[in-house]
């Protein structure tokens, strides 16, 4: 399996590690910047990964990397498609988290397709995060 295209994304939030990584593994969290899909795991190496759409359509995968609360990638199968591997990487900044996205493809979309899907979910985990959490 040889990846054909990868996508990067960064931004800097104020919130710290620890929230970023749970926003990311929480499957309660993960509609409100995921384009309303629950995101669900074991959320250790191996373990099943299930995206699922509000409408019942789903995507499985499986844990690659999980090292809390630093990196997270998985892999998810599209049906007929070809694979995706998603990577997220969080490193401690003293504003907070510099956070990574990675998209590798193993038969790449092109820059614009990944950006119109992936650029709406960067935005709205930044806003989540940069909004205070209850009872800060």
């Amino acid at each position: 399996m040889a990846i054909s295209s990868s996508h990067r994304f960064s931004f800097l939030t104020g919130a710290p590690p620890e929230r970023v990584w749970a926003a990311l593994t929480c499957p309660d969290t993960t509609p409100r910047f995921l384009h309303g899909m629950r995101l669900e795991s074991a959320w250790v190496p191996g373990s099943p990964v299930e995206l699922q759409a509000p409408a019942g359509h789903s995507v499985s995968g499986e844990a690659i990397r999980v090292d809390p609360p630093r990196s997270l990638s998985f892999a998810l199968e599209q049906g007929t498609a070809p694979c995706r591997i998603i990577g997220w990487e969080l490193r401690p900044h003293p504003e907070g988290t510099v956070v990574r996205l990675s998209i590798d493809d193993v038969d790449g979309d092109c820059e614009e397709e990944v950006e119109d899907v992936w650029l709406p979910v960067v935005a709205a985990l930044q806003g989540l995060l940069d909004t205070p959490a209850a009872g800060d």
